[in-house]
Order: structure tokens, then sequence, then C-alpha cells
């Protein structure tokens, strides 16, 4: 998976024997990264961030596979020690060994828009004094408890608008020691059943930019596609559906 650590030196670090490369007691965190339309096949963490601050995870396809080391630590996306991270937005994560999306010790200011299906244990689970301002239309499917999960004095602004279908446990557990504000989520079934692309062929110019886009049924389906060019020396195309043209000639997309 992709994996953005940084480190929390309780004291300083050791020294070579010359006394060089010594690092002081002190947060080194990384900053700032967007982690973007990736498509990742792991047994294991599909994106951890260990003390991270201020970073993006948006539209990443997770596909993760069953982990025979030890299966209650492997999530989709892991946040933990201390990170920050905003948002966490339009991911599909599938087949998590534990969580969908775990966040511990750490702060996460939306949680919006994910795609989250057969997770062994929760779909999203806050803990150990953790914080999200906006959990909200996510479409969990399929996991082997809770779909969300507050617990361990972890706090949730807003919960809602989240579709939560064939759980073990449909509900979301909010633990005592923990607040939540719960709003409407639906027990829905988003599943797509059909699509199209309602056009068949289009121009560009060399340099011009083109915008794919779907038909969706049912329209809010929780859907994810992958586009491909037969000849990226005449047209590219992004995650996103986005077709630029190179070079006169013909594709297909």
């Amino acid at each position: 998976g992709i994996s953005l650590v940084g480190a929390r030196l309780e004291k300083e670090y050791s020294k070579n024997s010359d006394d060089s490369g010594g690092l002081p007691k002190g947060e080194y965190y990384l900053e700032g990264i967007t982690v973007r339309n990736n498509f990742i096949s792991v047994k294991g963490h599909g994106i951890r961030a260990k003390n991270v601050r201020n970073a993006s995870f948006t539209d990443n396809v997770m596909n993760c596979g069953e982990n025979d080391l030890n299966k209650s630590i492997y999530q989709g996306i892991k946040v933990y020690d201390n990170s920050k991270i905003n948002p966490i937005d339009g991911n599909n994560i599938y087949g998590s060994d534990n969580i969908g999306i775990d966040v511990e010790d750490a702060k996460v200011s939306n949680i919006r828009n994910n795609s989250i299906e057969k997770s062994g244990k929760y779909g999203i689970c806050l803990w150990d004094n953790s914080y999200s301002a906006d959990i909200s239309d996510n479409y969990i499917k399929s996991s082997g408890s809770n779909s969300i999960s507050i617990q361990s004095t972890s706090q949730a602004d807003y919960i809602g608008g989240n579709y939560l279908y064939q759980n073990k446990k449909n509900k979301i557990d909010v633990w005592k020691n923990s607040k939540a504000k719960v709003d409407k989520n639906s027990e829905k079934n988003l599943d797509l059943t059909e699509f199209s692309l309602g056009y068949g062929f289009t121009d560009l110019a060399v340099g011009e930019t083109f915008k794919l886009t779907t038909a969706l049924t049912p329209s809010n389906s929780k859907a994810k596609f992958n586009w491909v060019s037969s000849n990226n020396s005449v047209a590219r195309v992004d995650r996103l559906g986005d077709i630029v043209g190179i070079s006169p000639g013909k594709a297909t997309i």
C-alpha cells in the first residue's frame, strides 16, 4: 500500500560514534501530501498515515486481500498518532481485514462519499480520542460488525446521510464515553445496476480536453470507473475521465 510515516521522538535519537547524527526530541511529521487517484491492490493497509498533517486522501481505489499474518491490524485506510487529515473523500475500499477507515488518536475533518464493502469488522471507526467534523454520504456494505463506531473518548460533530446496507449490525454505535450527533441515515442498497455514456464519439483538437460523464442507475449509486485509452499517443484519459487530445488519429476510450 501507501505509507506516510512521521515520528514523535520522546528523547534524543541516538548519535553516531563520532557524536554526529543525533535528532533532538520532538515531532517530525509529514505535511501537505495529497494521495489521489491511485489503484491499490494489497494484503495489508491500503493507505497508512502516522504523524501526518494537512494531507488529503481522495478518489483512491483499494482492493485489500486477506492477510495471513495478522488479520486484526490491517485497515483500508489507517490514520493515527496525532495525524490531521482533510479530507478522506471519494475512496472505494473493498475487503479490508478489519476496518474500512480507522482513525486512532487523530483528526479527520471530513469523511465523505466513500464506498466501503466487506470490512472484517467496522466500516468506519473513530477511537482513542479521535475527532471528525463530518461523517456523511458514505456507502457501507457487508461489514462484519457495526457500520460506524465512535469509541474511547472520540467525537463526531455530525453523522448523517450514510447508506448502511447488509452489515452485520447496520446501527451507528456511540460509546458512553464518546460524543456524536447522529442524523438520518438509510439502509437502502446503492449497488449500480446499469450505466450509459450517452454519446459514441467526439472530435478533439490537439491540446483540447473533454470530460467523460456517466448516467447511473440508480442515480446515486456509489460506483467507480477506470478509464483507459487504446492509443495514448493520440488521446490520453485520467482516472476521473478527463480526455486530452495529443496528436492526429483515432483512439477508443
